[in-house]
């Protein structure tokens, strides 16, 4: 196994702590100066230790269908049934009212809350 770099995973912590306070409570301009680069420091660091061990692209798109899409979608679906089944169904929680294949199709893709 490699040597791990420490100033990469010194960055990413600080990368971590600088995504939990964007996240917090805060004035809009510390979150508009964290949320200008957090996000491409990890792709930024992520690229730096990259190593592809020779694998077609096939068994690339493999793994990250397997590491990636399929822990996505069992998360999404259980998610998706315990809303569906349980919460959805107290009227405190404010969604008694949505429609169910609003937050279905948000599975899939994105979509902004009106």
């Amino acid at each position: 196994m490699p040597k791990r770099i420490d100033w990469i995973d010194v960055s990413k912590g600080l990368g971590i702590i600088l995504v939990v306070l964007g996240h917090t409570p805060t004035t809009d301009w510390l979150k508009t100066f964290i949320f200008s680069f957090h996000m491409p420091l990890f792709f930024f660091l992520s690229g730096l230790v990259y190593h592809d061990a020779n694998m077609t692209f096939l068994s690339f798109l493999y793994k990250k269908v397997k590491t990636l899409l399929l822990p996505y979608f069992i998360f999404s679906a259980l998610a998706y049934l315990f809303w569906f089944f349980v919460e959805r169904h107290f009227t405190f929680s404010g969604s008694a009212d949505v429609d169910p294949l609003v937050p279905f199709k948000g599975i899939f893709y994105s979509m902004p809350d009106d």
